[in-house]
């Protein structure tokens, strides 16, 4: 069996397991990959080049940066209600 075929198999076997809200999980990670492979090409990890662990580290500080901002956003709001 080839590798692709594998992974498929192990996908939906896995996939098969989760409820609808961990199923939701994977369509949106899933539909993130297309998205970035629209903008940037297809992943071939063989030949990226990038700093993964620096990408990883970019991302997770802006994720820390909106949630603050969106915890001071919705804190701000609820003073201004009557």
């Amino acid at each position: 069996m080839r590798t692709r075929e594998r992974l498929e198999r192990r996908h939906d076997e896995t996939c098969a397991r989760l409820n609808d809200d961990e199923f939701a999980v994977v369509v949106v990670v899933a539909e993130r990959m297309l998205l970035g492979a629209s903008a940037y090409g297809a992943l071939d990890l063989a030949r990226d080049r990038r700093d993964f662990t620096n990408e990883m580290v970019d991302e997770a500080a802006d994720v820390l940066t909106y949630g603050a901002m969106r915890f001071l956003q919705a804190a701000l709001r609820r003073r201004r209600r009557p």
